[in-house]
């Protein structure tokens, strides 16, 4: 993949699945989603990463690459939006699940300026609550990825 010759946008997601309610009424699963303003290719206008863990509050995060094929996920999840793109279905990118309800809650938009591009991405963060160095370090061949924030400088790990 080809250096980004600007900065761009990004927004963070947190998209929360609930289940049958059995016995405690807790979410089934939580993913934060990384959505950036970066093409794939022609049906997936979006490059995504679902995070397993909030990348506000940690540190370092594991994470899973899914292109994206909505063109308008960076405006997902803000207040009194059409959340159609949310019904369960095989085929639904957002949620493939057949019953299972989810929602989505925006997070956080900025820009992303980036350094190296080579199986490990490097990159600085500008946003309200997730600012910093940070790298996200591809697992041999696989979609896995390591988010980690570095130290920048002045800062110690």
């Amino acid at each position: 993949m080809k250096l980004p010759d600007k900065a761009l946008n990004f927004t963070l997601i947190v998209q929360i699945f609930r289940g049958q309610h059995v016995i405690r009424t807790g979410p089934s699963r939580i993913i934060w989603r990384f959505l950036l303003d970066l093409p794939v290719d022609k049906t997936h206008p979006v490059t995504a990463f679902a995070l397993h863990s909030n990348p506000i509050e940690n540190k370092e995060v594991s994470a899973s690459w899914t292109p994206c094929p909505d063109e308008k996920a960076l405006e997902r999840g803000k207040p009194d939006e059409d959340r159609d793109y949310l019904k369960p279905s095989e085929k639904n990118w957002w949620n493939r699940s057949k019953a299972t309800p989810s929602s989505v809650k925006f997070l956080t938009s900025g820009t992303v300026t980036f350094y190296i591009i080579n199986g490990l991405w490097k990159f600085l963060i500008k946003s309200k609550h997730l600012k910093g160095i940070y790298t996200l370090k591809r697992q041999d061949n696989s979609d896995l990825w390591t988010w980690k924030r570095s130290a920048g400088p002045g800062e110690r790990d």
